[in-house]
């Protein structure tokens, strides 16, 4: 074997290349779900791990998610069939419109829904049609929903920077004299008193819409609104400079905190109710008195 004459000659070792936990690219439920919870995101969103199912025993005829996708299918198309604002006030009017467009996203999106001719099926597109209305009737809504310019299930991907990127759809957009108005649809089945506290739940995700939507539009989100569906409610709140500031400042800080290693338990102890990791002892959760903190 001939002797290298000059080491210089010789190749560099390749350097590792870094790698952030979990992935690069990051929805507003993603966001969500590490704010509520670092040891479940951990498991979702870096291993990569179906959760295992939990059983909600309830009354109720139609799962979250399923009520969720038609709510939100139904709001979308309302639009292309609605008929003159005049008319539109009348219930009875309202209602049949409703009826039309929700056969669709019924057969879409619940296979198993119940035939409309049931008592089961009456009832079943009786309750998703109050909810619908609540919200498609509701005069805040309208507001927006009625502006020039107003677009509905906007989906979006804003790149932040070389290392991240926030992808979802925003339910309901549209400009206003200050800058743009931004509403997010909740169909969970709560009051009006539960539905100020799920408002502060879910500020996660409205700082992902918030903060791309000003990206990608280079002007500012004049307000942000969450209605809920089931409590006929809409929660508004305005964005000053300042908010938005702040509201990129906590989402940097976030992102920061998803690449450390070793996830904390969630500082919700509720959480853990209703988690498929510790339902199986992958996790031991917490419970409301190891962090006396009240269940949230």
């Amino acid at each position: 074997m001939t002797p290298i004459a000059e080491f210089t000659s010789l190749a560099e070792p390749k350097h590792p290349l870094p790698t952030i936990p979990g992935g690069t690219r990051h929805s507003a439920t993603e966001i969500l779900a590490f704010a509520r919870c670092e040891r479940r995101h951990w498991f979702k969103y870096v291993q990569g791990l179906r959760e295992p199912p939990v059983d909600r025993a309830s009354d109720d005829f139609i799962s979250a998610v399923k009520r969720g996708q038609i709510v939100h299918d139904v709001l979308e198309h309302l639009r292309q069939e609605r008929p003159p604002p005049e008319t539109m006030e009348a219930p009875s009017t309202g209602s049949l419109l409703v009826c039309r467009v929700l056969v669709s996203p019924v057969g879409r999106w619940d296979e198993d829904a119940p035939p409309p001719e049931s008592t089961d099926g009456a009832r079943y597109r009786r309750v998703l049609r109050e909810e619908i209305r609540s919200v498609s009737a509701h005069p805040e809504y309208r507001v927006i929903a009625d502006a020039s310019g107003a677009r509905r299930e906007l989906g979006f991907l804003y790149i932040s920077d070389s290392e991240h990127c926030y992808q979802g759809r925003i339910d309901l957009a549209a400009p206003e004299v200050s800058g743009y108005a931004l509403l997010d649809v909740k169909t969970c089945q709560c009051d009006v008193d539960v539905a100020q506290r799920k408002a502060e739940q879910y500020q996660a995700q409205r700082d992902v819409y918030v903060v791309s939507a000003e990206g990608i539009a280079g002007m500012r989100a004049a307000r942000f609104a969450f209605q809920f569906s089931r409590a006929g409610l809409q929660i508004s709140e305005s964005i000053t400079e300042q908010t938005s500031a702040r509201i990129a400042e906590s989402l940097k800080q976030r992102l920061s905190m998803m690449t450390e290693e070793g996830p904390v338990l969630t500082a919700h102890p509720r959480e853990c109710h209703w988690c498929g990791f510790n339902r199986v002892g992958w996790c031991e959760g917490v419970k409301a008195g190891q962090l006396d903190l009240p269940l949230g």
